[in-house]
C-alpha cells in the first residue's frame, strides 16, 4: 500500500519527476499514471525470445528519437488469450535489464479481469521489491463534478 502524507496544498508533478520513485516504493509516478504512451512515445514490434511459451506474446518497444524516455527498451509480455500483462522488463541503454514488473493473481473484479497483484523488482538492489495488491476495485462509478475541484484540493478532501 502507498499511503502520502497529508498535503495542505495541492502539489504539481513535472515530466522530469515521473521517473523517481513514490513514497519509498520501487514504482514510479509513470508506473501509476501512465503518462508515457507506449503505442505514441515507443516503436514496437514482435519478438522470439529463445525460451518463448506458446501462451504468451512477447512485445519489444524502443522509444522515438523525439521522446524523452528513460528506457532504452522495454518488453512486455502478454497472455496471448485475453492479452492482460505478466510482465515488463525494462532495460538502460547499455542493454542491461534494470527492473521488473510482474503481474499477477488475475481475478475478476467489477466485471473485468485484471491481474490484482504487482510485484516492481529493481534488479540493482538485490532482495527489494515493492508489492500492490487490490483488494476491490470499482470501474465506471459516477463521481460528483466539484470533487477534484481546485477548492477541494486544497482542503484534502
Amino acid at each position: 500500500m502507498i499511503r502520502r502524507p497529508p498535503r495542505s496544498t495541492p502539489s504539481n508533478s513535472s515530466a522530469a519527476s515521473d521517473v523517481y520513485k513514490r513514497q519509498g516504493s520501487d514504482f514510479t509516478n509513470d508506473d501509476l499514471v501512465k503518462e508515457i504512451s507506449l503505442t505514441k512515445d515507443y516503436e514496437f514490434s514482435d519478438v522470439t525470445p529463445s525460451e518463448m511459451k506458446d501462451s504468451l506474446i512477447y512485445i519489444e518497444f524502443i522509444p522515438k528519437q523525439d521522446v524523452p524516455i528513460v528506457w532504452a527498451k522495454i518488453i512486455t509480455i502478454v497472455r496471448k488469450d485475453d492479452y492482460l500483462p505478466v510482465r515488463e522488463e525494462y532495460y538502460d541503454e547499455h542493454n542491461k535489464l534494470m527492473r521488473l514488473i510482474n503481474f499477477s493473481n488475475i481475478q475478476e473484479m467489477s466485471g473485468r479481469k485484471i491481474p490484482t497483484v504487482i510485484e516492481v523488482i529493481p534488479q540493482n538492489k538485490p532482495g527489494q521489491k515493492t508489492i500492490i495488491k487490490y483488494k476491490k476495485v470499482l470501474f465506471d462509478i459516477k463521481l460528483d463534478d466539484d470533487i477534484f475541484t481546485l477548492r477541494n484540493l486544497r482542503k484534502g478532501k
